[in-house]
């Protein structure tokens, strides 16, 4: 519960967290979108399904779209750990 509860305020509270806390959250950010062999989308699944899925010509703009979305993410994730809040 305690863990649920600093995931809360992580959240939707960024600002009361400590620089560490900060840190920390940065980090488990950055570690639940990498995490390939989770249940949930990482960043190389994420490419994974859009590359397969047939784009027709109307939907290129879309999946361009999309590619470089992902990589905007990609981005500000690996910068989370050089920061020490935002």
């Amino acid at each position: 519960m305690i863990e649920l509860a600093w995931r809360y305020q992580a959240r939707n509270y960024p600002s009361s967290l400590s620089a560490e806390q900060t840190s920390d959250w940065k980090a488990h950010c950055r570690e639940r979108l990498e995490d390939n062999e989770a249940p949930w989308l990482s960043f190389a699944r994420y490419q994974q399904a859009v590359e397969t899925i047939q784009w027709s010509a109307d939907s290129e703009q879309l999946k361009n779209s999309l590619i470089a979305y992902m990589k905007e993410v990609q981005d500000y994730t690996a910068n989370l750990e050089l920061s020490p809040s935002d």
